[in-house]
């Protein structure tokens, strides 16, 4: 009785090994690209593929290149004085226009100093806080950049320090001094 559970046993595992060995067979086939001999089916040619072939010259790549970094660059310079610029309390005593001088131009240093210099005395308490929305760069060259800059400023006023949250644009001329963008003018516009 034992011999015949090992042969039963062998049988089936035999009947295993050749099932496989023909599904395996019949995928091979399947997969395989049919012989020319003896096929009815004809074969559609194959494609060749090119390469896309750019129409840009290397010279214009690398303008395109330099247009970006530059405007990247006006971008950083933007971003940084805005949100310091805009950004005010009280409390600060104009710190946020001293943050701002080593991005500005000699002449909007200067004018900046003078209202340092006499700043106006607040009666109550004063902030600001200023987040870049969304950045327009407009005309720009090698040494010029105009830029206009959406904000969305939140406002503490009074004792109770109520809050309010508004959006608000300003405009920005932009010089190149010693390869350093640099803020000659700053104005916001209305709300």
């Amino acid at each position: 009785m034992e011999r015949r559970h090992q042969l039963i046993g062998l049988l089936i595992i035999t009947g295993i090994l050749v099932l496989a060995i023909v599904i395996s067979l019949w995928r091979f086939l399947q997969l395989s690209p049919p012989s020319e001999v003896g096929n009815p089916v004809a074969e559609e040619p194959a494609q060749e593929t090119v390469p896309a072939v750019s129409t840009e010259s290397q010279a214009e790549l690398e303008a395109r290149q330099r247009e970006r970094q530059r405007s990247a660059s006006v971008q950083t310079t933007v971003k940084s004085f805005v949100e310091r610029y805009g950004s005010f309390s009280t409390e600060s005593n104009f710190a946020n226009l001293r943050d701002v001088l080593p991005l500005t131009t000699g002449e909007l240093e200067t004018k900046t100093h003078q209202l340092l210099a006499n700043p106006p005395v607040p009666t109550e308490y004063y902030g600001v806080t200023t987040r870049v929305v969304a950045i327009t760069l407009g005309e720009m060259d090698e040494g010029n950049a105009e830029v206009t800059v959406s904000t969305q400023r939140e406002e503490t006023k009074g004792a109770t320090k109520t809050t309010s949250v508004r959006y608000q644009s300003i405009k920005l001329s932009l010089q190149k001094v010693n390869g350093e963008w640099k803020v000659s003018n700053a104005t916001w516009l209305e709300s």
